[in-house]
C-alpha cells in the first residue's frame, strides 16, 4: 500500500491491486477496519471515489466490469426516487408488470426503492462472484431504464439526462457481458478479458 500510495507500483502490481479492490468494493460497507482504511487510501491516491471506478476501469477484466457495474448501480440509487422516474415506471409496469424477464428481481410494487433494489441486487451478486448474472441483471435493468427514459424526461425535467446516460453505460457495459443468456443459468466466472473494451 505504501508503495501504491508512492506511485512505485510497476504496472503488473497496479493490475494486482486494482483486482484485489474490485473484490472487496461490493462489501466496502461491511468490511473490517483495516480493509477499510486500505480501500479509502487507494480512493484518495487515485482522486476520489469516483476516480476510483474510473482506475478500476482502466485495468481488463473483472476491475473493469466491477467500476461499470458500480456505475450502473450509481444510476440505479440516484433515479430511484425520481418523481419523474417513478411516474414513467408506474406507467410501464401497469402494461408489463416485470419487463425485461426480471420477473423474480423487481419487486412487485412501483416504490423509491424499486429500482434502487435491483442495484442492490447486482452488487451482492458481483460480491458472490457470479460476475455474469451480475453483468446480465445490469444491462436488463439498462434496458428498462431505457424504455421509461423519454416518458421520464417528459414528466420530469431533472430526468433530462437518463437516455444518453443509459445509453453511454450500455455501450460500455455489454462487451463486457456474455449476451443473450438469461439470469441465472449464465455461468459464474464467465466474462471477457475486457481487452477490446471501450
Amino acid at each position: 500500500m505504501a508503495a501504491f500510495r508512492a506511485g512505485k507500483l510497476d504496472v503488473e502490481e497496479c493490475a494486482r491491486l486494482a483486482d484485489q479492490v474490485s473484490r472487496v468494493l461490493p462489501f466496502s460497507r461491511e468490511l473490517p477496519n483495516p480493509l477499510a482504511t486500505s480501500l479509502v487510501r487507494v480512493a484518495e491516491r487515485v482522486g476520489g471515489d469516483e476516480a476510483l471506478l474510473r482506475w478500476l476501469d482502466g485495468f481488463p477484466g473483472r476491475p473493469r466490469l466491477t467500476a461499470r457495474l458500480f456505475w450502473v448501480i450509481g444510476v440505479l440509487d440516484r433515479y430511484s426516487a425520481a418523481d419523474g422516474v417513478l411516474g414513467a415506471l408506474g406507467e410501464l409496469r401497469a402494461r408489463d408488470p416485470f419487463p425485461h424477464g426480471l420477473e423474480g428481481h423487481l419487486v412487485p410494487d412501483t416504490a423509491s426503492y424499486t429500482l434502487a433494489s435491483l442495484g442492490e441486487e447486482i452488487e451482492e451478486l458481483l460480491g458472490r462472484d457470479r460476475l455474469a448474472d451480475a453483468g446480465n441483471l445490469a444491462l436488463r435493468a439498462l434496458a428498462l431504464l431505457s424504455d421509461i427514459a423519454p416518458r421520464a424526461a417528459e414528466l420530469d425535467r431533472h430526468a433530462a439526462d437518463l437516455g444518453p446516460t443509459v445509453r453511454s453505460l450500455c455501450d460500455r457495459l455489454r462487451p463486457l457481458v456474455e449476451p443473450d443468456r438469461p439470469v441465472g443459468t449464465v455461468t459464474p466466472n464467465h466474462l471477457d478479458d475486457g481487452g477490446h473494451a471501450g
